[in-house]
């Protein structure tokens, strides 16, 4: 069974309602990979110098990231832990909702991934199982580039409870990626409910006194729409980057902002911002971005054939409606691969 998604062959139409994500969970990864059903790895953010390099610590302090993705079993298993119902139409990592929502703009990437109901709760679950991104020269250098970023902006706790050593002795500390704190939100885009997950960086100031997990779901265990007035964290977290600098009359400025937008989007992030640094890896400047005002930033800038936040939205309502349809006309368990090979098509094949 081979289908195909078109992006071109979805008509103009309004942007179909988007609920606030709302994160219903959170864990901690170790440096061991140790799951922890807490906040524990969760940074805070500190301006880091300028003028730093990222270079510093390459490659003898950096433990690269293990070569194979998260398997989205690790969530499920967070949420049933917690007691939090499934009561959605797609388990999935942010990351993979963001590559089908910005294929588009990518016509020569490539990446696939692998989906399956579960059989139990209907959910379709998706997941990468190798890395597919396409790779560039100098690539483990800049990578570590954004890691070192995130390394030298961030403290294990708030500014004021940190020590003058622990805030200035950032840029000499080990870079560990495999360290993380992640979000577990749900999101409406359209007919389409999600659960997602994924990683964030840090938090701006605090993290807001929220109700007990326990508080979010009924007796039955399905999560409640409004089951507390307790303030939604993800409005505080960051999303950190960096990047060289351009115009925003250049495209490919346009269409990094745009992947910026829509990744934070999807987990209800705050904020953005984005190290500026130049071709040697010096940080020279600093952004602040907020999420929602991205779109208004771009829009004096998008030419008439420009894929836009709304046009993005639009295509991914029809193609995550499609992808259900499509999996639901086969037994649970069935499993299928969906994949990009650049152009302006999505293939969804059964695996047998």
């Amino acid at each position: 069974m081979l289908r195909e998604f078109s992006f071109y062959d979805v008509p103009p139409a309004h942007v179909p309602p988007v609920s606030e994500p709302l994160e219903i969970a959170c864990y901690s990864l170790s440096r061991d990979r140790e799951l922890l059903l807490d906040d524990s790895k969760l940074s805070y953010y500190y301006p880091p110098p300028l003028f730093s390099d990222l270079n510093t610590g390459f490659p003898n302090r950096f433990h690269p990231p293990k070569s194979d993705p998260d398997p989205i079993s690790i969530v499920k298993d967070v949420l049933m832990t917690k007691g939090i119902q499934m009561n959605s139409s797609f388990l999935t990592w942010r990351g993979l909702i963001t590559k089908i929502m910005c294929a588009p703009l990518d016509p020569r990437n490539h990446w696939e991934t692998y989906l399956v109901m579960d059989p139990t709760s209907g959910i379709i679950m998706m997941e990468e199982r190798t890395r597919s991104e396409t790779s560039y020269a100098n690539q483990d250098r800049m990578c570590y580039w954004g890691y070192k970023f995130e390394a030298i902006s961030t403290l294990p706790e708030i500014w004021d409870a940190c020590s003058r050593d622990q805030i200035e002795q950032r840029d000499n500390q080990d870079v560990v990626p495999d360290e993380q704190y992640c979000s577990i939100v749900k999101i409406n885009i359209g007919k389409s409910k999600l659960i997602l997950a994924g990683e964030v960086d840090c938090i701006w100031d605090k993290k807001p006194c929220s109700a007990k997990e326990s508080d979010v779901h009924s007796d039955d265990g399905t999560i409640e729409e409004d089951a507390s007035n307790a303030e939604n964290p993800n409005l505080h977290y960051v999303e950190l980057k960096t990047s060289k600098k351009y115009p925003l009359e250049n495209y490919g400025m346009r269409k990094k902002l745009l992947k910026y937008w829509a990744q934070s989007f999807l987990l209800g992030i705050g904020r953005i911002i984005i190290g500026f640094r130049d071709d040697n890896g010096i940080l020279i400047e600093m952004k602040e971005l907020f999420t929602h005002q991205i779109p208004k930033m771009l829009r004096p800038y998008f030419k008439p054939n420009d894929w836009t936040p709304n046009r993005l939205l639009v295509v991914l309502e029809h193609a995550l409606e499609w992808i259900k349809q499509t999996v639901k006309q086969h037994p649970p368990s069935t499993e299928f691969t969906l994949s990009y090979t650049g152009g302006s098509k999505l293939v969804l094949r059964q695996i047998i």
